[in-house]
């Protein structure tokens, strides 16, 4: 993502993302798009997700998982599957 002119911020973990995005939110400057794993170990993706996503109604979500999660994100109402690029 850097390589195609992305500015591209990491986190490694759940507090730490959530404290960057209300660092950015509070300088109104908030994020384009989150990837966020769902099994962390200092928290649950969806559960950010459903507590943040109010807040950045223009932000895109990508939340993955290795393990199978589908039920609990199909009924936080996340979207289920990959978009089509074109």
């Amino acid at each position: 993502l850097q390589r195609r002119g992305h500015e591209v911020t990491d986190c490694g973990s759940l507090g730490e993302g959530r404290k960057l995005v209300q660092r950015l939110v509070a300088v109104s400057a908030p994020p384009d798009v989150i990837v966020c794993d769902v099994n962390l170990p200092d928290g649950n993706g969806v559960d950010f997700f459903i507590a943040a996503s109010a807040g950045l109604s223009n932000c895109q979500w990508v939340l993955m998982s290795g393990a199978h999660d589908l039920d609990r994100v199909e009924k936080a109402g996340v979207r289920v599957g990959a978009p089509s690029c074109t």
